[in-house]
């Protein structure tokens, strides 16, 4: 995986209820979560190794959150300009630990990391409790991505 200049952190993602995948296809790409304080966030996956997925881990207002649903925001603007003016950068191994923190500025992005310009949503969400029925499939191909 790329490095990635940040600030490395601690952070406690445990907290975090995931609502619905928003784009899955053969795993999760992109997923809806609500924190234990109910902020929004949404995680972005952006790369893989052998042990590791790296996910980017974004908070967005609920506003923000239904542009990008209604196709008045793209995921591009939503990852460049995020409500904190950071995200989080995170690594999450085969077994779900999350490990490597950091609060990274959009800028500290590589490219290819970053969805397209038109990157307006196209799918249809799918509730975090039909994922769940299905198994742990959700977990098995992503971690064969």
């Amino acid at each position: 995986m790329k490095k990635i200049e940040g600030y490395s952190i601690d952070y406690d993602f445990s907290g975090f209820r995931k609502i619905a995948d928003l784009v899955y296809v053969d795993g999760s790409f992109l997923s809806h979560y609500v924190s234990s304080k109910g902020d929004d966030y949404l995680f972005y996956w952006a790369d893989r190794d052998e042990q590791d997925n790296r996910w980017l881990v974004i908070r967005v207002s609920l506003s923000s959150l239904q542009k990008y649903i209604g196709k008045k925001l793209t995921l591009r603007e939503l990852i460049e300009n995020p409500n904190d003016g950071y995200f989080y950068v995170v690594d999450i191994d085969n077994s779900l630990v999350y490990h490597d923190v950091k609060l990274v500025q959009p800028s500290a992005l590589p490219d290819d990391y970053l969805p397209e310009a038109d990157s307006y949503y196209e799918f249809e969400p799918i509730p975090a409790e039909d994922a769940t029925n299905a198994g742990h499939a959700i977990h098995n191909r992503l971690m064969t991505r």
